[in-house]
C-alpha cells in the first residue's frame, strides 16, 4: 500500500494535481519572546492559479490605495 499526498487550494478547495499548478505563499511574523524562548508564527499556504491571481490583484489595489493615501 502507498500513501498519496494531495495538495488542496487554500482559497477554493480545488485539488492541485501537478506541482507546476501550485502557487505558494509563506507568511512569517517578526521574532518575539513568548516567555520561554524567542519564536515566530508562520503560515504556509498553497493556491491555484485563479486564487493566486485574485490575491495578487487585491494586494495591488491595497498598495495603490496606500500610495494615493500618503500623498
Amino acid at each position: 500500500m502507498t500513501i498519496k499526498q494531495v495538495h488542496i487550494c487554500d482559497g477554493c478547495g480545488k485539488m492541485l494535481e501537478k506541482a507546476k499548478d501550485i502557487y505558494r505563499l509563506y507568511l512569517q511574523t517578526n521574532a518575539f519572546w513568548d516567555g520561554t524562548e524567542t519564536t515566530y508564527l508562520e503560515e504556509r499556504l498553497e493556491f491555484c492559479r485563479d486564487c493566486a491571481r485574485n490575491i495578487k490583484n487585491a494586494l495591488e489595489k491595497i498598495a495603490k490605495r496606500e500610495v494615493n493615501g500618503n500623498e
